[in-house]
Protein backbone atom coordinates (compact mmCIF):
# COMPACT_ATOMS: atom_id res chain seq x y z
CA UNK A 1 0.00 0.00 0.00
CA UNK A 2 1.04 3.61 -0.54
CA UNK A 3 2.08 6.06 1.85
CA UNK A 4 -0.37 8.65 2.08
CA UNK A 5 1.89 11.40 2.02
CA UNK A 6 3.19 9.81 -1.89
CA UNK A 7 -0.20 9.55 -2.91
CA UNK A 8 -2.56 11.76 -5.90
CA UNK A 9 -5.02 13.72 -4.20
CA UNK A 10 -8.34 13.64 -6.10
CA UNK A 11 -11.24 15.11 -5.53
CA UNK A 12 -14.50 13.53 -6.23
CA UNK A 13 -18.19 13.20 -5.93
CA UNK A 14 -19.23 12.89 -2.66
CA UNK A 15 -21.50 9.98 -3.72
CA UNK A 16 -19.46 7.60 -5.22
CA UNK A 17 -17.51 7.04 -2.12
CA UNK A 18 -21.09 6.22 -0.85
CA UNK A 19 -21.84 9.16 1.31
CA UNK A 20 -25.52 9.61 1.48
CA UNK A 21 -25.76 12.36 -0.63
CA UNK A 22 -27.65 12.19 -3.85
CA UNK A 23 -31.39 14.27 -3.92
CA UNK A 24 -33.13 11.46 -2.09
CA UNK A 25 -30.71 10.74 0.12
CA UNK A 26 -28.79 7.88 -1.64
CA UNK A 27 -25.59 7.03 -2.60
CA UNK A 28 -24.12 6.05 -6.12
CA UNK A 29 -21.14 3.98 -4.72
CA UNK A 30 -18.63 3.19 -7.63
CA UNK A 31 -16.48 0.00 -6.85
CA UNK A 32 -13.88 1.15 -8.99
CA UNK A 33 -13.09 4.10 -7.02
CA UNK A 34 -13.52 2.70 -3.69
CA UNK A 35 -10.80 -0.04 -4.85
CA UNK A 36 -8.59 3.54 -6.07
CA UNK A 37 -9.38 4.47 -2.37
CA UNK A 38 -5.79 2.34 -1.43
CA UNK A 39 -3.58 4.18 -4.01
CA UNK A 40 -4.62 8.02 -3.92
CA UNK A 41 -5.68 10.00 -1.34
CA UNK A 42 -9.78 11.58 -1.92
CA UNK A 43 -11.20 14.43 -0.67
CA UNK A 44 -15.27 14.66 -1.43
CA UNK A 45 -17.52 17.47 -2.26
CA UNK A 46 -20.91 17.45 -3.33
CA UNK A 47 -21.81 20.84 -5.06
CA UNK A 48 -25.74 20.92 -4.12
CA UNK A 49 -25.44 19.67 -0.15
CA UNK A 50 -22.04 22.18 0.25
CA UNK A 51 -24.70 24.93 -1.01
CA UNK A 52 -27.33 24.18 1.30
CA UNK A 53 -29.64 22.89 -0.81
CA UNK A 54 -30.08 20.02 1.90
CA UNK A 55 -30.59 16.07 1.92
CA UNK A 56 -33.34 14.96 0.98
CA UNK A 57 -33.65 17.60 -1.49
CA UNK A 58 -35.88 18.45 -4.84
CA UNK A 59 -34.05 16.99 -8.08
CA UNK A 60 -32.77 19.63 -10.40
CA UNK A 61 -32.47 20.19 -13.91
CA UNK A 62 -30.64 22.43 -16.28
CA UNK A 63 -32.66 24.80 -18.42
CA UNK A 64 -31.70 26.56 -21.34
CA UNK A 65 -34.09 29.40 -22.59
CA UNK A 66 -31.00 31.53 -23.81
CA UNK A 67 -29.97 31.95 -20.66
CA UNK A 68 -28.97 28.59 -18.33
CA UNK A 69 -31.46 28.65 -15.44
CA UNK A 70 -31.30 25.64 -12.54
CA UNK A 71 -34.84 24.74 -11.94
CA UNK A 72 -36.33 22.30 -9.74
CA UNK A 73 -38.07 19.85 -11.82
CA UNK A 74 -41.19 19.37 -9.72
CA UNK A 75 -41.43 23.19 -8.52
CA UNK A 76 -39.70 24.95 -11.00
CA UNK A 77 -38.21 26.96 -7.98
CA UNK A 78 -34.99 28.71 -9.56
CA UNK A 79 -31.79 27.12 -7.78
CA UNK A 80 -29.56 29.31 -10.56
CA UNK A 81 -28.10 31.59 -7.89
CA UNK A 82 -27.59 29.23 -5.08
CA UNK A 83 -25.68 26.71 -7.25
CA UNK A 84 -23.43 29.38 -9.01
CA UNK A 85 -22.58 31.61 -5.96
CA UNK A 86 -21.38 27.91 -4.70
CA UNK A 87 -19.56 27.51 -7.32
CA UNK A 88 -17.43 30.85 -7.72
CA UNK A 89 -16.56 30.28 -4.16
CA UNK A 90 -15.42 26.08 -4.19
CA UNK A 91 -13.58 26.96 -7.55
CA UNK A 92 -11.93 29.80 -6.46
CA UNK A 93 -10.70 27.64 -2.72
CA UNK A 94 -10.05 24.78 -4.85
CA UNK A 95 -7.45 26.97 -6.99
CA UNK A 96 -5.52 27.27 -3.70
CA UNK A 97 -5.50 23.89 -2.91
CA UNK A 98 -2.85 21.02 -4.18
CA UNK A 99 -5.19 18.80 -6.91
CA UNK A 100 -3.83 15.77 -9.35
CA UNK A 101 -7.55 14.97 -10.77
CA UNK A 102 -11.17 14.83 -10.27
CA UNK A 103 -13.98 12.30 -10.69
CA UNK A 104 -17.78 13.78 -10.79
CA UNK A 105 -20.88 12.08 -10.86
CA UNK A 106 -22.36 11.90 -14.43
CA UNK A 107 -25.57 13.20 -15.31
CA UNK A 108 -25.44 15.61 -12.09
CA UNK A 109 -26.36 19.05 -13.06
CA UNK A 110 -24.15 20.09 -10.77
CA UNK A 111 -21.04 17.52 -11.41
CA UNK A 112 -21.80 16.13 -14.18
CA UNK A 113 -18.83 16.58 -17.41
CA UNK A 114 -20.07 15.62 -20.29
CA UNK A 115 -23.57 13.69 -19.95
CA UNK A 116 -25.82 15.96 -18.57
CA UNK A 117 -28.92 16.46 -20.40
CA UNK A 118 -29.85 20.12 -21.28
CA UNK A 119 -33.67 21.23 -21.19
CA UNK A 120 -36.05 23.56 -23.42
CA UNK A 121 -38.37 25.64 -21.19
CA UNK A 122 -41.21 23.16 -22.46
CA UNK A 123 -39.64 19.85 -20.65
CA UNK A 124 -37.94 18.15 -23.94
CA UNK A 125 -34.36 17.34 -23.88
CA UNK A 126 -32.05 19.59 -25.91
CA UNK A 127 -28.61 17.60 -25.85
CA UNK A 128 -26.15 17.43 -23.15
CA UNK A 129 -23.45 19.44 -21.53
CA UNK A 130 -21.31 19.91 -18.43
CA UNK A 131 -22.90 20.59 -15.22
CA UNK A 132 -22.89 24.19 -13.71
CA UNK A 133 -20.11 23.04 -10.97
CA UNK A 134 -18.21 20.35 -13.86
CA UNK A 135 -18.21 23.75 -16.34
CA UNK A 136 -16.28 25.59 -14.13
CA UNK A 137 -13.85 23.19 -13.42
CA UNK A 138 -13.34 22.22 -17.08
CA UNK A 139 -12.45 26.41 -17.82
CA UNK A 140 -10.20 26.81 -14.16
CA UNK A 141 -8.14 23.17 -14.20
CA UNK A 142 -6.50 22.49 -17.68
CA UNK A 143 -3.41 20.33 -16.34
CA UNK A 144 -5.25 18.02 -13.35
CA UNK A 145 -7.50 15.24 -15.34
CA UNK A 146 -11.01 15.53 -15.09
CA UNK A 147 -13.27 12.17 -15.73
CA UNK A 148 -17.06 11.46 -14.94
CA UNK A 149 -17.16 8.01 -13.14
CA UNK A 150 -19.19 6.33 -15.94
CA UNK A 151 -16.42 7.01 -18.59
CA UNK A 152 -13.80 5.48 -16.65
CA UNK A 153 -15.44 1.85 -17.15
CA UNK A 154 -13.50 1.89 -20.57
CA UNK A 155 -10.10 0.83 -20.03
CA UNK A 156 -8.84 3.13 -22.33
CA UNK A 157 -10.14 6.30 -20.66
CA UNK A 158 -9.30 4.84 -17.27
CA UNK A 159 -5.94 4.48 -18.34
CA UNK A 160 -5.55 7.96 -19.88
CA UNK A 161 -6.79 9.26 -16.69
CA UNK A 162 -4.79 7.55 -13.80
CA UNK A 163 -1.83 7.77 -16.06
CA UNK A 164 -2.75 11.59 -15.93
CA UNK A 165 -2.97 12.09 -12.16
CA UNK A 166 0.13 9.99 -11.38
CA UNK A 167 1.86 12.57 -13.93
CA UNK A 168 0.30 15.59 -12.31
CA UNK A 169 1.54 14.50 -8.86
CA UNK A 170 4.88 13.97 -10.19
CA UNK A 171 5.19 17.26 -11.67
CA UNK A 172 3.46 18.69 -8.26
CA UNK A 173 6.37 17.08 -6.10
CA UNK A 174 9.22 18.35 -8.69
CA UNK A 175 7.87 21.76 -8.65
CA UNK A 176 6.54 22.36 -5.10
CA UNK A 177 10.06 24.16 -4.11
CA UNK A 178 12.22 26.03 -7.48
CA UNK A 179 13.56 22.94 -8.64
CA UNK A 180 17.45 23.19 -9.87
CA UNK A 181 18.87 22.43 -13.42
CA UNK A 182 20.04 19.49 -12.38
CA UNK A 183 16.93 18.41 -10.77
CA UNK A 184 14.71 19.16 -14.08
CA UNK A 185 17.40 16.93 -15.34
CA UNK A 186 17.23 14.42 -13.84
CA UNK A 187 12.96 14.34 -13.71
CA UNK A 188 12.92 14.44 -17.72
CA UNK A 189 15.56 12.17 -18.02
CA UNK A 190 13.01 9.28 -16.29
CA UNK A 191 10.16 10.77 -18.11
CA UNK A 192 11.55 10.03 -21.77
CA UNK A 193 9.59 7.13 -22.69
CA UNK A 194 7.09 7.72 -21.00
CA UNK A 195 6.57 10.98 -23.43
CA UNK A 196 7.81 9.58 -26.26
CA UNK A 197 5.00 6.80 -26.45
CA UNK A 198 2.43 9.49 -26.38
CA UNK A 199 3.55 12.82 -28.16
CA UNK A 200 6.60 12.99 -30.20
CA UNK A 201 6.36 16.36 -30.82
CA UNK A 202 5.99 17.62 -26.81
CA UNK A 203 8.89 15.26 -26.13
CA UNK A 204 10.97 17.40 -28.57
CA UNK A 205 10.07 20.42 -27.67
CA UNK A 206 10.06 19.82 -23.52
CA UNK A 207 13.95 18.10 -24.19
CA UNK A 208 15.04 21.77 -25.50
CA UNK A 209 13.75 23.45 -22.71
CA UNK A 210 15.64 21.33 -20.46
CA UNK A 211 18.59 21.88 -22.20
CA UNK A 212 17.86 25.80 -21.84
CA UNK A 213 16.21 26.35 -18.49
CA UNK A 214 17.82 29.51 -17.88
CA UNK A 215 15.95 30.78 -21.58
CA UNK A 216 12.92 30.86 -18.77
CA UNK A 217 12.25 32.82 -16.04
CA UNK A 218 11.22 30.46 -13.42
CA UNK A 219 7.47 30.26 -12.97
CA UNK A 220 6.85 30.38 -17.00
CA UNK A 221 9.29 27.30 -17.68
CA UNK A 222 7.07 25.52 -14.78
CA UNK A 223 3.82 27.02 -16.67
CA UNK A 224 5.17 25.62 -20.09
CA UNK A 225 6.65 22.34 -18.58
CA UNK A 226 3.65 21.38 -16.62
CA UNK A 227 1.37 22.51 -19.49
CA UNK A 228 3.10 20.60 -22.33
CA UNK A 229 3.98 17.42 -20.12
CA UNK A 230 0.30 17.27 -19.64
CA UNK A 231 -0.80 17.65 -23.10
CA UNK A 232 1.15 14.82 -24.07
CA UNK A 233 0.00 12.44 -21.66
CA UNK A 234 -3.48 13.17 -22.35
CA UNK A 235 -2.99 11.49 -26.02
CA UNK A 236 -4.91 8.54 -26.70
CA UNK A 237 -3.36 5.30 -26.33
CA UNK A 238 -1.52 4.55 -29.23
CA UNK A 239 -0.49 0.67 -30.57
CA UNK A 240 2.13 1.79 -32.72
CA UNK A 241 4.01 4.98 -30.52
CA UNK A 242 4.39 1.90 -27.69
CA UNK A 243 5.75 -0.05 -30.43
CA UNK A 244 8.31 2.49 -31.28
CA UNK A 245 9.17 2.72 -27.71
CA UNK A 246 9.64 -0.85 -26.86
CA UNK A 247 11.62 -1.55 -30.07
CA UNK A 248 14.00 1.75 -28.84
CA UNK A 249 14.12 -0.61 -25.60
CA UNK A 250 15.45 -3.85 -27.03
CA UNK A 251 17.79 -1.58 -28.84
CA UNK A 252 19.72 -1.65 -25.59
CA UNK A 253 19.94 -5.64 -25.44
CA UNK A 254 20.06 -6.84 -28.51
CA UNK A 255 23.47 -7.59 -29.20
CA UNK A 256 23.98 -9.07 -25.90
CA UNK A 257 20.57 -12.15 -25.80
CA UNK A 258 20.48 -15.10 -27.83
CA UNK A 259 18.93 -15.76 -31.41
CA UNK A 260 16.54 -17.79 -29.45
CA UNK A 261 15.48 -14.87 -26.98
CA UNK A 262 15.30 -12.93 -29.90
CA UNK A 263 13.27 -14.57 -31.79
CA UNK A 264 10.45 -14.79 -28.82
CA UNK A 265 10.87 -11.09 -28.44
CA UNK A 266 9.79 -10.63 -31.53
CA UNK A 267 6.94 -13.39 -31.66
CA UNK A 268 5.69 -11.32 -28.02
CA UNK A 269 5.75 -8.01 -30.12
CA UNK A 270 3.87 -9.43 -33.15
CA UNK A 271 1.34 -10.21 -31.17
CA UNK A 272 0.45 -7.44 -29.48
CA UNK A 273 0.75 -5.43 -32.25
CA UNK A 274 -1.94 -7.95 -33.79
CA UNK A 275 -3.93 -7.19 -30.35
CA UNK A 276 -3.76 -10.38 -29.22
CA UNK A 277 -1.75 -9.62 -25.90
CA UNK A 278 -2.46 -6.43 -24.00
CA UNK A 279 0.58 -4.17 -23.68
CA UNK A 280 1.31 -5.69 -20.11
CA UNK A 281 2.05 -8.60 -21.41
CA UNK A 282 5.14 -7.34 -23.88
CA UNK A 283 5.92 -4.97 -21.00
CA UNK A 284 6.90 -8.24 -18.82
CA UNK A 285 9.06 -9.50 -21.48
CA UNK A 286 11.41 -6.41 -21.88
CA UNK A 287 11.38 -5.84 -18.14
CA UNK A 288 12.73 -9.27 -17.09
CA UNK A 289 15.48 -8.34 -19.95
CA UNK A 290 16.28 -4.97 -18.53
CA UNK A 291 16.67 -6.51 -15.31
CA UNK A 292 18.83 -9.54 -16.77
CA UNK A 293 20.88 -7.37 -18.59
CA UNK A 294 20.40 -4.16 -15.29
CA UNK A 295 20.14 -1.26 -18.08
CA UNK A 296 20.28 0.85 -15.55
CA UNK A 297 18.39 3.92 -17.74
CA UNK A 298 15.73 2.23 -18.87
CA UNK A 299 15.14 0.81 -14.94
CA UNK A 300 14.51 4.44 -13.99
CA UNK A 301 12.25 4.93 -16.85
CA UNK A 302 8.17 5.61 -15.36
CA UNK A 303 7.24 4.27 -18.75
CA UNK A 304 7.51 0.76 -17.21
CA UNK A 305 5.54 2.20 -13.77
CA UNK A 306 3.83 5.44 -14.54
CA UNK A 307 1.29 4.19 -11.72
CA UNK A 308 1.19 1.13 -9.13
CA UNK A 309 1.36 -2.04 -11.27
CA UNK A 310 -1.42 -3.19 -9.07
CA UNK A 311 -3.98 -1.45 -10.51
CA UNK A 312 -3.31 -3.06 -13.53
CA UNK A 313 -4.65 -0.79 -16.04
CA UNK A 314 -2.92 -1.94 -19.19
CA UNK A 315 -4.30 -5.58 -18.99
CA UNK A 316 -6.86 -4.98 -22.15
CA UNK A 317 -6.45 -5.53 -25.45
CA UNK A 318 -9.76 -4.22 -27.13
CA UNK A 319 -10.46 -0.29 -28.13
CA UNK A 320 -6.92 0.64 -28.44
CA UNK A 321 -5.99 2.44 -31.85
Amino acid sequence: MIALSERPRIIVSACLLGNLVRFNGNHSRDKFIIRLQDFVNFDTTCPEVEAGMGIPREPIRIVDDGTTKVLGVQTSKDYTSVLTEFTSRKISNLQKEEIDGFIMKQKSPSCGIFSVKNYLPNGHPHGRRAGIFGEKLVEEFSNPPIEEEGRLNDPVLREVFLRGVYAHHRLRMLFKEEPSARQIVEFHSKEKLLLLAHCQRSYRHLGKMVSNPNGYRPSEFREEYIGTFMSAIRNKYSHKNHVNVIQHCFGYVKRDVTSATKRHFMQVLQQYEQQIIPLSSVLTVMESLIEQYQIDYLKQQTYFSPYPNELKLRNFTLGAT
